[in-house]
């Protein structure tokens, strides 16, 4: 448990920053979309989506 404690905040917000991301990802991918607006092109929802989770895949790695 040592190791627990020697987790720096940045990690912390990384980690649930890519959560989110995946939660979004997941939830577009099933046919609801988060977004509190509708979107006629499902495409470009899907593409920045995929963007957004990417990003946050890399900065928390």
């Amino acid at each position: 448990m040592q190791g627990i404690k020697n987790i720096d905040n940045g990690t912390i917000v990384r980690t649930v920053v890519l959560f989110v991301a995946f939660l979004n990802q997941f939830l577009v991918l099933v046919g609801y979309s988060p977004l509190p607006y509708e979107s006629e092109e499902e495409e470009i929802e899907h593409f920045v989506v995929g963007v957004l989770t990417f990003v946050a895949a890399v900065w928390a790695w």
